[in-house]
């Protein structure tokens, strides 16, 4: 049975109030249902210590939505591994197609990200994705495997076991998005394993790749079902706390028809 990531990014959403409503019920469900899966979510920088907070205790993993390089510096405005790791967070989001686009967030900016975070003993979860214009000119494999080589450049086999991909098209996220199929994603997904095979080893078997880009309750299952597919990264159909917990009792009750009767 495959080892289930389901996370949230909560991107520029949720106030101190809000998020720790949220908080509170994603908490009182893992705490009453203990699901199999590893859930996580990603939350702004302003609530980041209370939620981890809150959530100390529990299964969920939290994440930030971003990182700069440096431990300490003259970096103004930014956050630091160090300051991440102190808030009690453990995961890192790194390279989603938004801060790529709007803030020029380069492959080579992301790969010091990646090992800025590994080295302070966080998890990385690396974004990586094609645009509509890439996948039109048939370039989604060459894309990919370019985000891939160069975000992983000079991080050891080793680390890993420490590491998450998720693959969110650039043309399937936001609210005109239109997600993958789950038989392309599936595609893709084989794609990235090779690839992170060619940069690992057999050690690659322990990165989970995820799906994001209009994850809703009505392909979760389609999409999980894939055998590539190690969990689903959720956009606006989990900002609400009930349409989280509903897509993971959906993928928690499916799993649990799947095992065998002893």
């Amino acid at each position: 049975m495959k080892n289930l990531w389901i996370g949230t990014g909560w991107k520029m959403n949720h106030l101190m109030s809000d998020a720790m409503l949220y908080t509170d019920k994603i908490k009182d469900y893992c705490n009453q249902r203990h699901p199999s899966s590893n859930i996580f979510i990603c939350v702004p920088f302003t609530v980041l210590y209370a939620v981890t907070e809150k959530l100390k205790d529990s299964q969920i993993t939290v994440a930030s939505q971003n990182v700069h390089w440096l431990d300490r510096g003259a970096a103004t405005g930014e956050i630091s591994p160090l300051m991440i790791k102190d808030a009690g967070a453990s995961m890192v989001e790194i390279g989603h197609s938004e801060r790529r686009a709007m803030f020029a967030e380069t492959d080579m900016m992301v790969n010091a990200k990646v090992k800025a975070v590994l080295q302070n003993g966080l998890r990385p979860l690396v974004c990586i994705g094609e645009t509509a214009q890439d996948k039109e000119m048939g370039l989604t494999i060459e894309k990919l495997t370019s985000q891939l080589k160069i975000a992983f450049h000079q991080v050891s086999p080793t680390q890993a076991e420490n590491i998450l991909v998720a693959y969110e098209p650039v043309w399937a996220i936001g609210e005109s998005g239109s997600p993958a199929s789950p038989e392309y994603a599936d595609q893709v997904h084989a794609h990235i394993k090779k690839v992170l095979t060619e940069i690992f080893g057999k050690q690659a078997a322990d990165i989970p790749v995820l799906y994001g880009g209009s994850v809703n309750p009505q392909n979760a299952l389609p999409l999980i079902s894939q055998e590539h597919i190690d969990g689903l990264f959720i956009g606006r159909a989990a900002w609400n706390v009930d349409g989280f917990i509903n897509i993971i009792s959906m993928v928690e009750d499916f799993v649990t028809s799947e095992l065998p009767v002893e």
